[in-house]
């Protein structure tokens, strides 16, 4: 069984791609994050982070690997296995690897004002 990291609720916006508690995959919608912030202290610690992995990249938002390497508008990233992503081409203030997909999908948001849409969940 894959260990579950649990996330805080505060970090979550509209469209994150999270794990629920029976391990479902999916994009948060507004009645998800109505739910959250109305019984925030009873949920803060319920969801789990989506593991960054080249599959989560290419089957979940639908990004493109070449010479190991994914990009999104103007950002690269390589997926380095256990540790998650670094982007490779920007100096963001953060040599830490980004390791669930709701940090890369605020990330992208913060860096490029663009959202990083869930194209299909496949995993």
């Amino acid at each position: 069984m894959t260990q579950r990291t649990l996330i805080d609720a505060s970090e979550l916006r509209l469209g994150n791609l999270v794990m629920f508690y029976n391990n479902e995959t999916k994009s948060l919608t507004i009645p998800d994050m109505i739910r959250l912030y109305t019984e925030y202290e009873k949920l803060r610690y319920v969801l789990a982070g989506v593991p960054l992995t080249k599959d989560v990249l290419s089957k979940m938002f639908g990004l493109v690997e070449k010479g190991g390497v994914f990009r999104f508008k103007t950002l690269h990233f390589q997926v380095f296995p256990d540790q998650g992503v670094k982007i490779t081409n920007c100096d963001c203030g953060s040599h830490k690897p980004i390791r669930f997909a709701h940090q890369l999908q605020n990330m992208c948001m913060g860096l490029l004002n663009e959202e990083l849409f869930v194209k299909e969940i496949k995993i």
